[in-house]
């Protein structure tokens, strides 16, 4: 549910922090480009077409975290001025105008507050990709495991079944343990980074969701964050 949550992007979220290194205000969309062809020389068609297949063979090995990373940070994905909301009369804003001033920093404040917002959720749901995938090994090992004990000592018939039960033992079970904490942890850390208290007790909210204006954009990381809750109510529980 979290990785589908983070990585329905494409259609429920098109929004991005574009973590531009240069010094400058967050941009808007009369930025872009309007130019939709551009040519070039007929003798370069192959090597960009050796370059798409090494890319393509990249995109299948890596990860859903990779594959969104590489999105957010080349292609530069949907950060615009307009996607963001008018946060100047929040607590938070006016701490992060005291630290741009002690700092001495010269982009716009916006900026600072915004451009890892989208990353910081992202990381989040790759800590969940890794620990379900760390989780999957080892199952697999537990199960192989078993099934290898089954053919050195064959279950007990049903009369003959000890009182304690029967069961085997290897170290991936604790692995697997281990993961599915972590997993629940990474989820949990998804919902606090997309929206959360600014600070315990506060009404004020900070994160990603309540950054994001008013809108479409707005109302799909909601339902999604939604969809997200709900699938972790019994979480905590699972954890203790």
């Amino acid at each position: 549910m979290v990785m589908i949550y983070i990585m329905s992007f494409r259609a429920r979220v098109r929004v991005a922090a574009w973590v531009a290194v240069h010094r400058r205000a967050v941009p808007s969309k009369a930025d872009r480009s309007r130019t939709l062809v551009l040519l070039e020389p007929i003798w370069t068609a192959a090597t960009r077409a050796a370059n798409a297949v090494r890319v393509l063979v990249y995109m299948t090995a890596s990860t859903r975290y990779d594959r969104w990373m590489r999105r957010v940070h080349v292609q530069q994905l949907g950060i615009w001025g307009e996607h963001w909301a008018d946060l100047s009369a929040t607590a938070q804003f006016a701490a992060w105008c005291r630290l741009v001033e002690e700092r001495g920093a010269s982009a716009s404040v916006d900026y600072y507050m915004t451009r890892g917002l989208l990353e910081e959720v992202l990381y989040a749901a790759g800590g969940v990709e890794r620990e379900l995938g760390q989780l999957s090994a080892a199952l697999a090992d537990v199960r192989g495991f078993a099934d290898e004990a089954a053919t050195h000592h064959p279950l007990p018939s049903p009369e003959n079944w000890p009182p304690w039960g029967y069961h085997v033992s290897t170290p991936a079970m604790r692995d697997a343990s281990y993961s599915f904490v972590n997993l629940l942890s990474w989820a949990r850390s998804t919902v606090e980074r997309t929206d959360r208290p600014y600070r315990p007790g506060s009404a004020e909210r900070a994160g990603l969701l309540p950054a994001l204006a008013r809108g479409q954009l707005h109302d799909s990381v909601e339902a999604a964050l939604r969809d997200l809750k709900a699938a972790l109510r019994d979480s905590r529980v699972l954890v203790n």
